[in-house]
């Protein structure tokens, strides 16, 4: 996979080329990490919170966990001005926080998959909350990543990447939990999402590093 921007190509599918650069795939596999954790934290749990018996009135408090990615600008400062020990200075400062959002996030789809709504209703409603902030972190570094590694020329790809990634994790996250719920159990669905964050760490690993940050 190439690392330096292809060179323009005649016929229908030359626009396409951008995507097999190296920075657009890593972006295509990180816009996956950022949409799976959303839809995971209130659609497809609501799902099995009802299939569960919990009722309506408690499910819809589930909703919160999902507020912090409407107040995620709250403490994106922070992010921009804090380094974590050790990682930052093996991958980089934007690639370092994606790293470390991804372990959390698959380590609370991890914890969700080992309970039952029945009797630890908190704990879920913890973890989902959990999943969500981190979830609402990844994407501040993945954007603030996106700005500053490719000029203006590449942005535009960039974006839409990042878009189909993003949409392919929310089919994904809708319906294959679903599907393995219906043939084995909610458990199992997911742990088998908490592993398909992995995809989003391939992301991290492939992304070049940006330029030096201040």
């Amino acid at each position: 996979m190439s690392d330096t921007p292809a060179k323009p190509k005649a016929g229908r599918l030359a626009g396409l080329a951008v995507y097999g650069e190296r920075r657009p795939f890593a972006m295509l596999l990180l816009g996956f990490s950022a949409g799976l954790p959303f839809l995971l934290i209130y659609d497809t749990l609501s799902a099995w919170l009802r299939h569960s018996g919990v009722s309506l009135e408690m499910i819809g408090f589930f909703a919160l966990a999902t507020l912090t990615y409407a107040l995620k600008f709250v403490w994106a400062p922070l992010l921009d001005r804090t380094n974590i020990p050790f990682l930052s200075k093996w991958l980089g400062h934007r690639r370092s926080w994606m790293l470390a959002t991804q372990g959390v996030i698959i380590l609370g789809l991890w914890l969700i998959s080992g309970q039952n709504p029945n009797d630890n209703l908190g704990m879920v409603a913890l973890f989902a909350v959990m999943v969500g902030f981190f979830g609402a972190t990844q994407d501040i570094a993945i954007d603030a990543w996106r700005i500053e590694a490719v000029d203006d020329s590449r942005q535009g790809a960039m974006a839409a990447a990042y878009q189909l990634g993003y949409r392919v994790a929310q089919i994904v996250a809708g319906f294959v939990p679903l599907a393995l719920a219906e043939f084995y159990n909610w458990n199992l669905s997911y742990a088998v999402m908490a592993a398909l964050m992995g995809i989003g760490v391939l992301g991290v690993l492939l992304a070049p590093r940006e330029q030096a940050h201040v």
